[in-house]
């Protein structure tokens, strides 16, 4: 990549975020959490993902944190990541719902990987 005077002025920012919201869920829900998405986009992507996880997350939903064998980073789901529907033989679930990765926390001395799903 090329070093412009565009991409100098933002690697000098020393802090770059963006967050969306909206009152109506607030006021709905006050114990909605926040959520933090650490990436390295510039400003114009950060406003259009945020805005389309907050239109796709605005409603309740459900977290599911899922244990899978082997190792996967965060790396490995770049861009927009997968989306899963769960199919659990033990608990009743809709298996029609689409959940897609939130989180990822990588154990490799166990070679395993949690995966928290949000749907």
């Amino acid at each position: 990549m090329a070093f412009s005077a565009n991409r100098a002025g933002f690697v000098k920012q020393e802090t770059r975020y963006y967050e969306a919201s909206d009152a109506t869920v607030l006021a709905k829900f006050p114990t909605a959490r926040s959520m933090v998405i650490d990436a390295s986009v510039d400003e114009a992507t950060a406003i259009e993902r945020g805005n389309a996880l907050l239109a796709e997350l605005k409603h309740p939903f459900e977290v599911l944190r899922v244990s899978i064998i082997g190792v996967y980073h965060a790396s490995d789901f770049a861009g927009h990541g997968p989306r899963f529907t769960c199919d659990f033989h033990s608990v009743k679930n809709d298996t029609t719902k689409t959940y897609f990765v939130s989180a990822v926390e990588v154990d490799e001395l166990n070679n395993t990987t949690v995966l928290e799903l949000i749907g």
